[in-house]
């Protein structure tokens, strides 16, 4: 199966080294195994599309190597409540600055206006 070939290729790129050959040898012979039953079921051997059928089972090669990777976080869950609450006030100043710029450029006595698209300090 050429699919098969494409897709395991592809699911280990996105491996360690050290993981390739046991995860690679895991996933095909459970695929395969899928196959095989399909192909039980049907009484034939799968089309193309039936092919691409029992792979899109296993989703996106770089998220079926995903299950193989230990979990990485960017933040923690201890600090996570924290970086919320954080992102949340960043967000309301953001917007509550840009809109107050937005409704009278004039009334900000540092800036001025000099050219369309161009502000500057005085």
């Amino acid at each position: 199966m050429e699919l098969l070939d494409r897709y395991l290729h592809a699911l280990k790129t996105h491996l360690p080294k050290a993981q390739q050959r046991d995860v690679v040898a895991e996933l095909s012979d459970s695929i395969l195994s899928d196959v095989e039953e399909q192909e039980a079921l049907l009484g034939r051997t799968l089309n193309r599309a039936e092919e691409v059928a029992v792979l899109q089972k296993y989703g996106h090669p770089l998220l079926a190597a995903g299950r193989y990777l230990p979990q990485q976080h960017l933040i923690g869950p201890a600090l996570y409540p924290y970086y919320w609450f954080a992102l949340k006030i960043l967000t309301a100043l953001v917007v509550l600055g840009t809109s107050r710029l937005r409704s009278s450029p004039g009334s900000c006595p540092r800036l001025r206006h000099e050219s369309p698209g161009a502000w500057s300090a005085t």
